[in-house]
């Protein structure tokens, strides 16, 4: 990478007022520091962030008090465990509540959660966040080898064409090549190993499933692309998907994980172990159910406008005891169960699934839900719904989720619709919000 690049790159994101090269340049060496500092500074943030919910936010006063613990009570990081588990149930029910008071939620971002535990609410963050959440994310790749301004391409959904020439030229003065995992075709998987050849991309960022299709395509097809680092994201990576993109791409890869309402919770150091980004969260683990594994709760130590303390993030882990040797002074986790996406078919081959989150993003009363294809154009969508729910929701429901099927299989789908009461967990304590599975013979 030559430094013309690198001053390009600066120098598009100072123009559109974005600082996450600056902080980058900030943050980059913190977790290198000797533990006692990290540590210090952590427990510091963490007292930040418990002040400013307490003293901004009407429900994170409430569970406060509902304990009697006050802010100035948290002397240490384990004082932290006097504060009651937040779940997604308790933002979607009372959104305001755990809003910051002093903060305009109209001068912030608005996102919706992907709804991979089937339960999806909305949030909101601020740009600040945002941009600090970006050098967070170029930390984990720069452990890999990658500095700001080299290219990356990124596999990833995007609603809106991001493959055209006008696109392509803004990526290029990025550096940030878009790839649409919403129409990963074989065709298009394709003319994605050319382009990357061509403009000499070494580093590829996305889901695992996605760049695990993306793999398999090269390998049925005995195509060379030599990468440096992939960096995989958003879903659990598993072993197998491991395999073949190593194999795929002749490179490493790395297991970056978050969510979307907490970036860079840990991150895999180039010995292959997951360490914790502890100037961003806090992370715990309690056993929050019986005949499950260890549930991961976070406390994010940046996000002023909607805090996340004591967070129940769906998913399953440990906190370990042991060190790693890589130069990161910071613990080290394992991840247990994630969020997972199953492809779908459909005619034109193989589509991520997430494509079909859209089908509740403005729809509210909806708990949880579930969709299982069957066959190519079989589906069963199942909602737990509030209590208040009216007819007009299932409606709506129904209306949407047969236009976005249509658009996708091409053809009008057969959809059964159901409402049970409550929609459980899999045998092995994971929730799968859409997944393929035949219709039982009957």
């Amino acid at each position: 990478m030559g430094a013309l690049t690198s001053c390009r790159v600066r120098t598009v994101a100072r123009f559109n007022h974005q600082k996450r090269y600056r902080l980058f340049d900030q943050i980059r060496n913190n977790l290198t520091r000797p533990a006692e500092q990290i540590a210090a500074d952590h427990l510091a943030s963490l007292q930040n962030v418990v002040t400013h919910a307490y003293t901004t936010t009407i429900g994170y006063r409430r569970l406060f008090d509902q304990v009697g613990f006050t802010p100035s009570q948290l002397q240490r990081p384990e004082d932290i465990q006097r504060i009651p588990i937040v779940t997604k149930r308790d933002f979607q029910t009372h959104p305001q509540d755990f809003q910051s008071n002093i903060v305009d939620p109209g001068q912030c971002q608005k996102k919706s959660t992907s709804g991979s535990t089937g339960t999806p609410f909305t949030f909101y963050r601020d740009w600040d966040y945002l941009e600090l959440g970006h050098a967070g994310t170029m930390r984990c790749m720069a452990v890999a080898g990658w500095e700001p301004g080299e290219a990356l391409g990124i596999i990833w959904g995007y609603e809106k064409e991001v493959e055209n020439s006008l696109n392509r030229f803004k990526q290029w003065a990025k550096q940030t090549y878009l790839l649409n995992a919403f129409k990963q075709t074989e065709t298009l998987m394709s003319q994605w190993a050319d382009f990357l050849l061509r403009r000499r991309i070494r580093y590829l960022y996305g889901y695992p499933s996605s760049l695990h299709q993306f793999a398999e395509f090269l390998l049925r097809c005995q195509r060379s692309l030599p990468l440096r680092a992939v960096f995989c994201t958003a879903e659990k990576y598993f072993d197998f998907e491991r395999k073949s993109i190593e194999r795929a791409f002749a490179c490493k890869s790395f297991d970056l994980y978050g969510s979307s309402e907490v970036q860079n919770v840990a991150f895999e150091c180039t010995r292959g172990r997951m360490h914790i980004a502890l100037d961003f969260v806090r992370l715990e683990q309690e056993q929050l159910r019986t005949h499950e594994p260890p549930s991961l709760v976070v406390t994010s130590l940046h996000n002023s406008v909607q805090p996340f303390i004591r967070y129940d993030l769906g998913d399953f882990g440990r906190v370990l005891a042991d060190r790693c040797n890589c130069g990161i002074n910071t613990p080290l986790m394992e991840i247990l169960g994630g969020s997972k996406y199953d492809f779908l078919l459909t005619p034109a081959g193989p589509l991520h699934s997430a494509v079909l989150e859209r089908i509740f993003n403005k729809i509210t009363s909806i708990r949880r839900y579930q969709i299982i294809q069957h066959a190519l154009h079989d589906y069963t969508i199942r909602c737990e719904l509030e209590a208040s729910a009216s007819d007009e929701t299932r409606r709506q429901i129904e209306m949407t989720a047969h236009t976005v099927l249509l658009e996708i299989v091409r053809q009008t789908p057969t959809i059964q619709f159901e409402y049970p009461t409550a929609i459980t967990s899999g045998p092995n304590g994971k929730y799968r919000f859409i997944y393929r599975s035949p219709r039982n013979p009957q």
